[in-house]
């Protein structure tokens, strides 16, 4: 099975470059981060190095020049930085308690963090700074950020989404959604959020920050992304080990839950091979969907190190070795909805 590299015990060493056709996953319980090559899915390395305690969301940046990895210490998060062309570390920044979830601008230009005291924090990479805070008063499930970079949405476990103006980031305004919202995605004029305590996905209308629909998914969503076409929202249901296939354009379910691994957490599209990669913490596992068919492929097996995170190289970057294909046509998106 996969060989990953400890971040909490060893020192750090080059063990890779990031290519087009990676997907990076971290490890929650040792404080690992494994590479696998695409479409091969084998592991081709990993990091060491940090005095980390639980790294858990990652993210790169739209170049690919850098991956932003966040450690949840429970007296003091953490965030790495990693130059993925010279396959070392390029930084650490110490935040608040528990940084968990992390969302970057689309032009890469501010990183934006969750924690468990309640603060935002709004992260310049080029200067290394953060530059500003905003304090939601209540701990954090999940957040995204507009294509246009204007509004970040943030999930809080009181049951309500913070819009975030990033022109005026010491102000905000609340949304009622469902109980325990967790993960959050943006597509277009919509956001996603998914409710681990109510077992739904809310949908909110960016131009009314008004939730327009509610929809009942599997149990205790914890995460959800948008496919790459925009088509569809994938919804990651921790608690029976499920993923929901959301329908964009009619707010509705489609197809039966996709059996998963245990205690699933987070989800990432691979849109060259069109594929959606799913870490299911609960069984050291991480497994790989078919966007096409909605079935899982592989299952593959770390062994230990609960994974948590999981990014893919941003494609487009560099040199893939496939054209992305197009968006389904109106055909294949009805027969996926009544399949």
């Amino acid at each position: 099975f996969p060989t990953s590299f400890n971040a909490a015990e060893t020192d750090f060493e080059s063990f890779f470059t990031a290519s087009p056709n990676e997907f990076w996953v971290t490890g929650y319980d040792d404080a690992s981060v494994t590479i696998f090559e695409q479409p091969s899915n084998d592991v081709i390395g990993g990091d060491s190095g940090f005095l980390a305690v639980h790294l858990a969301d990652i993210v790169f940046t739209p170049d690919g020049e850098s991956a932003w990895v966040a450690d949840a210490g429970e007296e003091e998060g953490t965030i790495y930085g990693f130059d993925t062309s010279l396959g070392e570390a390029s930084t650490s920044i110490g935040f608040g308690s528990f940084i968990e979830r992390l969302a970057l601008s689309p032009g890469g230009d501010t990183l934006y963090a969750t924690s468990d005291d309640g603060i935002l924090y709004h992260y310049d990479p080029l200067f290394d700074e953060a530059y500003a805070t905003t304090d939601l008063g209540s701990p954090m499930g999940g957040l995204a950020v507009t294509p246009d970079g204007g509004k970040v949405y943030v999930s809080l476990i009181d049951g309500t989404v913070a819009v975030v103006s990033t022109s005026s980031p010491v102000s905000f305004s609340t949304i009622s959604v469902g109980s325990d919202p967790r993960g959050v995605a943006v597509h277009g004029d919509r956001v996603y959020v998914a409710n681990y305590g109510s077992n739904t996905v809310s949908v909110i209308d960016t131009s009314t920050d008004a939730v327009v629909a509610t929809i009942s998914v599997g149990a205790g969503p914890e995460d959800v992304e948008v496919s790459p076409c925009g088509c569809f929202a994938y919804v990651v249901n921790q608690t029976d080990g499920t993923v929901s296939v959301i329908d964009t354009f009619t707010d509705s379910v489609v197809g039966s839950p996709i059996s998963v691994g245990a205690d699933p957490q987070s989800v990432a599209f691979a849109p060259i091979d069109e594929l959606a990669y799913v870490t299911n913490y609960g069984d050291e596992t991480v497994s790989v969907i078919s966007t096409i068919t909605d079935e899982v492929l592989e299952t593959l097996d770390l062994g230990s190190g609960g994974p948590w995170g999981v990014a893919v190289f941003p494609h487009g970057v560099g040199e893939p070795s496939a054209s992305p294909s197009t968006p389904p046509s109106a055909a294949l998106r009805h027969n996926r909805r009544t399949r």
